[in-house]
């Protein structure tokens, strides 16, 4: 039988495992597999070391939702984040479109 601790760390990496497969299936020009946009009431604002190419000089706004989608200011899909390991899995092909 497993330890607490060993099923624990055996289930955070099935979750990792799960949210980079899942991150990593969204196309950009795919549009069809991207999330619903929940709505201005449900995201907050969201920054992120891997997002610094956008949000430089603050020309770019960032949100999460809380099933930890980031949208861009456009309410476009931009990836998933995993709070767990503090990762960001941003959709291939991603662009900040003005």
């Amino acid at each position: 039988m497993k330890s607490k601790k060993s099923a624990k760390k055996s289930a955070k990496k099935s979750a990792k495992k799960s949210a980079k497969k899942s991150a990593k299936k969204f196309k950009h020009d795919d549009k069809s597999n991207h999330p619903e946009f929940p709505g201005e009431p449900n995201i907050e604002e969201f920054t992120h070391e891997l997002l610094d190419k956008w949000e430089g000089g603050g020309s770019v706004d960032f949100y999460v939702d809380k099933k930890a989608n980031v949208w861009d200011e456009n309410a476009d899909f931009v990836g998933k984040y995993d709070e767990d390991d503090d990762s960001l899995y941003i959709i291939e092909g991603y662009e900040y479109e003005e």
